[in-house]
């Protein structure tokens, strides 16, 4: 196992798992985000992490679903993808830390593996397929996009300008003549 994990710029619908080697009594004050010097940023050898897309909690918590059946429902990790780690996975106690890329805020960073974390898997969300074939419906037809001309810049009648200099005139020679200095 490498202590050395390197995140990518932009790196999107990848979820990493850690094990959180430390007693049951020591876990809320690893888990504290809001603490000066976050122990979890400390043991993953980083500066900064967005503690919105991190979870820590007992493994015992999950009963029967164990950690292979909640990456497949929480972050829909497919099966097949999870096959080789099922049986190690699902034999882990205690505590784990799971984080997914927008922790690491579109940045690229280096993971220095310190204790209390041990990496047990990364895994890629699957990403949707799209299907961008053109919508055949007469209702689809002229609504977006580049068909047709575009509407033409509404046109104001010339003479406003020139009536809002005169006004502007009018008001201002107004507060003059109404001024001290002026009257």
């Amino acid at each position: 196992m490498s202590d050395r994990i390197e995140v990518p710029t932009g790196e999107t619908g990848v979820v990493r798992l850690f094990a959180v080697d430390l007693p049951p009594e020591d876990i809320e004050d690893f888990a504290d985000f809001e603490r000066e010097g976050w122990p979890l940023i400390s043991a993953l050898g980083l500066y900064d992490l967005n503690p919105s897309y991190v979870e820590i909690f007992p493994v015992d918590q999950l009963d029967d679903m164990g950690l292979t059946g909640y990456l497949n429902a929480a972050y829909n990790i497919a099966p097949e993808d999870l096959r080789d780690d099922r049986i190690a996975l699902n034999q882990i106690k205690g505590h784990v830390a799971l984080i997914s890329s927008p922790a690491f805020r579109g940045k690229a960073q280096t993971l220095r593996l310190h204790s209390p974390l041990r990496w047990l898997g990364t895994w890629a969300e699957p990403t949707p397929e799209l299907d961008l074939t053109p919508i055949r419906s007469d209702a689809a037809h002229g609504t977006i996009g580049g068909i047709g001309a575009p509407a033409p810049p509404p046109r104001f009648p010339r003479w406003i300008g020139a009536a809002l200099v005169l006004a502007g005139i009018a008001i201002g020679l107004l507060i003059f003549a109404l001024s001290p200095h002026g009257g």
